[in-house]
């Protein structure tokens, strides 16, 4: 795992570091950076549709809010591989407890696009559909991630609870 933040990491780096058998960052890190992807692209079909309707308050006001979602959504990377890391060195009750809350954080990102999502969809210029549909997918499989990483969560806490004391 290296030392700086996976968001300065190249892409081909990050992409190895995932495939790796280093224990993080993994499928948690991989959501969360597919999660500032999906902002990124309703950020590009929003500014490039805010060129062409530069009244839209809409499309204004949901600008800066997607480019500061797209950044957390970074940082969530950081935090679940960090917290995952620190929850197999070490299976304690805080570590299990902070690898939940990186997840709940992404939890609450998601929603947020979400809803931007439907706020500025019917904003969006014909010509940057791709750009909606692939927000809309990308948001899809974060989505799928999440689910399957809070149940292994779920699974992992249990252990916690379940050891002989």
């Amino acid at each position: 795992m290296p030392n700086r933040s996976l968001a300065d990491l190249r892409i081909g780096t990050f992409v190895e570091l995932v495939s790796s058998d280093h224990v993080a960052p993994g499928a948690g890190a991989a959501g969360a950076l597919t999660l500032a992807l999906a902002a990124a692209c309703i950020a590009k079909a929003v500014s490039v549709s805010l060129k062409h309707a530069p009244d839209d308050s809409c499309l204004s006001i949901a600008l800066p809010s997607l480019k500061k979602l797209r950044d957390c959504a970074l940082q969530g990377a950081d935090a679940d591989a960090h917290a995952f890391a620190n929850f197999v060195r070490d299976r304690s009750d805080d570590n299990a407890r902070a690898l939940a809350e990186a997840g709940e954080a992404i939890d609450h990102l998601m929603d947020a696009l979400s809803l931007i999502i439907e706020e500025v969809e019917s904003h969006i210029r014909a010509n940057m559909a791709g750009d909606l549909v692939a927000a809309k997918a990308l948001l899809a499989a974060v989505r799928t991630i999440q689910v399957a990483d809070e149940a292994e969560a779920r699974g992992a806490w249990r252990a916690v609870d379940e050891r002989p004391f």
